[in-house]
């Protein structure tokens, strides 16, 4: 991972109220990054549904439709159907 998507996805969490960032050192200014209360309640969720992934393997490509985010654009849809097969 890029350093640019690292810190736009953290942006993004801090914004969303899943992080709290928190400065620690001040030359070189750095900062660490903690779970909110919302953090830790979506983190249960995350679990459960890595888990009930976890249970289910995936047989095939899914024929529903996927996003694609492009660096903080509107996710753009695009069709993920299974490859066609020859006989």
């Amino acid at each position: 991972m890029t350093r640019n998507t690292l810190a736009d996805r953290l942006y993004r969490l801090v914004e969303e109220g899943l992080l709290e960032k928190r400065p620690y050192q001040t030359e070189p200014v750095r900062h660490d990054y903690e779970l909110t209360e919302m953090g830790y309640e979506f983190h249960g969720a995350l679990l459960m549904m890595s888990r009930w992934g976890d249970r289910r393997p995936v047989k095939r490509a899914s024929r529903w439709p996927c996003v694609t985010r492009y660096a903080g654009r509107t996710p753009m849809p695009r069709s993920c159907s299974p490859p066609e097969v020859s006989p």
